[in-house]
């Protein structure tokens, strides 16, 4: 865990390459890593040089309202562009909350940041070879199950807020939301949670979300479509044809095809296909499952080693 609240390097001690040479990091092992254990930071006041890089290299990086995360200062920004630079423009909390993504949560005060610390290391075991925490499930969980399906539009064009399918599986007050005020098209987070596809799965979304053999199991609903793009603009870009052009609905038909969760399924992309009231229940087998594997069910993601390490 990193408390960073930096200056950054004490610069008499720094300057002229004989300074920079004898930086400590320069055996290169400094900004390695794996994610074999997890890394947490919170981002208290002015952060400048080394404790802006931990921040970043971090698994979860919380912010606290008025702190500043940068690899340089605000003056010295300043001297370099001769102009005025605000701090907070420069690396403030919405600047990294909203635009570059790196801050996972905002909070009010230093105690709210240590809790959000705590809360995010909760969800996970303390290294890559144990298997993730069990927690009691608290009275009422999945009791929407039911009528979760009442939650999805019937039109697949039209908008619906996921966090309450989310909500509605997972175990209640579980949901810990990462990044909330960017990439909003997406939400993102930790529960007490194996891949479930819903709706429209699209290309380098359906890899990002753990397709493509990324999740330790693909379940997915009748309603599920997964296709490299949708079938609508693929007519377009492969045939160049409208809606209502002389061709255009065999183009549509064929651009449709095997893009059904049970062609997803026959291929086993999908280890399921499931109803959505028999979501919970599915997953919670599963975990069973998984937890019963040599591994003590943790799987092994390669992808737990980028982009911090060669």
């Amino acid at each position: 865990m990193f408390l960073g609240e930096s200056s950054g390097a004490r610069m008499p001690d720094h300057m002229g390459s004989r300074g920079m040479g004898s930086l400590l990091g320069n055996d290169g092992a400094q900004y390695q890593r794996l994610r074999e254990t997890p890394w947490a930071s919170a981002t208290l006041g002015p952060s400048y040089g080394s404790a802006s890089w931990y921040a970043v290299l971090s698994d979860f990086s919380v912010m606290r309202k008025g702190a500043v995360l940068a690899v340089s200062s605000a003056l010295l920004a300043s001297l370099a562009i001769r102009e005025e630079v605000d701090p907070e423009e420069l690396g403030g909390w919405r600047l990294h909350a909203e635009v570059t993504g790196f801050a996972d949560l905002v909070v009010d005060s230093d105690e709210e940041a240590i809790d959000a610390v705590k809360r995010f290391l909760g969800y996970l075991p303390s290294h890559h070879n144990e298997a993730p925490p069990v927690r009691p499930v608290p009275a009422g969980s999945g009791a929407a199950m039911g009528t979760i399906l009442d939650i999805l539009p019937a039109s697949r064009t039209q908008v619906y807020d996921v966090r309450k399918v989310v909500r509605a599986v997972v175990d209640g007050d579980s949901f810990f939301e990462l990044k909330a005020r960017f990439g909003k098209v997406a939400v993102t987070g930790l529960a007490r949670k194996l891949s479930v596809i819903l709706r429209k799965s699209y290309g380098q979304a359906y890899l990002n979300m753990g397709g493509g053999r990324n999740s330790d199991e693909v379940a997915a609903w009748p309603t599920a479509e997964v296709s490299f793009m949708d079938a609508g603009f693929a007519a377009k870009i492969v045939h160049g044809l409208d809606p209502g052009q002389p061709g255009y609905d065999d183009a549509l038909e064929a651009m449709k095809r095997d893009s059904e969760a049970w062609d997803f399924a026959s291929i086993y992309a999908a280890q399921s296909v499931i109803r959505p009231e028999q979501t919970r229940d599915y997953l919670i087998r599963m975990l069973d499952v998984h937890r019963l594997r040599l591994t003590h069910g943790v799987g092994q993601h390669l992808l737990r080693a980028w982009p911090t390490s060669y």
